[in-house]
This record gives structure tokens, C-alpha cells and sequence, in this order.
């Protein structure tokens, strides 16, 4: 199973971030370099460091890391 910490350590590889600035309830519209373009990229990192494929929807509509990862655990290849 996925862990918070780890979906963290993208996120944080991806948006170029301090992993210990990501708490669970953050939104990730409020992430400073929330974009189109890092979704796509954060996509693509989930799927090589955690083996998980989404959806650009389920990105997109996640609001929250915890709703991130909630997506991510679904989608376990």
C-alpha cells in the first residue's frame, strides 16, 4: 500500500518543494506551482516511482493530498 509519505516525496520531487512543507489537508490549488502542466508531470512520476496510473480527471479533481492519495491507493497497477 501506498503511504502519505511517499506520494509527498513526488509531489514535492515535482513541484520542487520541502517535503516537509506538504500536510495532508493541504489543497493543491494552494501548492505554488499548482498547474496544468505539473499535474501531467506528477502523473507521470506517480506512475514511474509508485507504479500507479491516473486519469488526468483524478488529478485534477483531487483538492486535497489526502484526496490524491486516496486516488492513488484505488489505482494500485
Amino acid at each position: 500500500m501506498i503511504e502519505m509519505k511517499e506520494l509527498k516525496e513526488v509531489v514535492a520531487d515535482v513541484l520542487d518543494m520541502d517535503e516537509n512543507d506538504l500536510h495532508d489537508e493541504i489543497r493543491m490549488e494552494d501548492l505554488p506551482e499548482w498547474d496544468s502542466v505539473n499535474a501531467v508531470r506528477l502523473m507521470v512520476h506517480l506512475e514511474s516511482a509508485l507504479g500507479v496510473r491516473l486519469p488526468v480527471e483524478q488529478v485534477m479533481k483531487a483538492q486535497s493530498l489526502k484526496d490524491m492519495l486516496h486516488a492513488v491507493t484505488e489505482e494500485v497497477v
